[in-house]
């Protein structure tokens, strides 16, 4: 069985005996811390982290009001529930005002047993709780980061591919173009290959012709 710890504020030895006997005749597994005032209270709760703390209202030092203002103020104590207890002389606009500065519950004095073990065990299952939505909530951050970092990854191989795939068009285009390239002087050394084949035969079909025409010429101009 889980043990839990309940830090106890009282001035009144007595009220804190009482209160100590109906926890342990409850037969649950709690560890008991005791505080006379809220400002020694304060400084256990920081230390020990209790998980429930039942803060008498009416004390020295520091009032059970202002332990609840400070405890929720503080970073470490902020998400211990409080209950007060309050006497009979309490008036309801003081529990609401408890109530607004964080205490989740109260208790009126004389404590009843049935109604202490109660709400106690009700708190207990909230600390329980809110404990697992923290540690939900944790996980999930953990897993939203790890998420995040891995659609950055993506992010930057996407950007590459695309980098890439420009370069792969480009050298395409490049290549393409070396093709046209190579076929429009292919076309055009095809005309001048053909313009150059003819002078040639040209040139040889007049040296043979003029060749001809001397060798008439020269044996008439002998006989002459």
């Amino acid at each position: 069985m889980k043990q839990y710890s309940i830090l106890i504020v009282d001035d009144m030895p007595e009220n804190l005996d009482i209160v100590i006997d109906f926890l342990k005749e409850s037969g649950l597994n709690f560890k008991i811390l005791k505080a006379p005032n809220g400002k020694i209270a304060c400084d256990i709760a920081e230390k020990k982290m209790p998980n429930l703390i039942i803060t008498d209202w009416d004390m020295p030092v520091m009032n059970g009001v202002e332990a609840i203002k400070w405890l929720k103020n503080n970073e470490v104590t902020k998400d211990i529930p409080v209950i007060v207890m309050s006497g009979a002389m309490i008036q309801p606009v003081d529990v609401k005002t408890a109530l607004e500065f964080g205490a989740v519950d109260y208790i009126r004095k004389p404590v009843d047993k049935i109604e202490l073990i109660a709400r106690v065990n009700s708190m207990l299952n909230l600390f329980e709780s809110t404990n697992k939505i923290k540690l939900l909530y944790e996980e999930l951050r953990a897993t939203n980061e790890q998420l995040y970092s891995q659609q950055e990854e993506l992010r930057a191989i996407l950007s590459k591919l695309k980098e890439t795939q420009s370069q792969l068009v480009q050298s395409e285009k490049m290549a393409s173009m070396g093709v046209l390239m190579a076929g429009l002087t292919h076309e055009i050394n095809n005309p001048l290959n053909y313009i150059m084949g003819g002078e040639t035969v040209l040139k040889m079909y007049i040296r043979e012709n003029l060749n001809n025409y001397f060798d008439d010429i020269l044996p008439n101009a002998g006989n002459d």
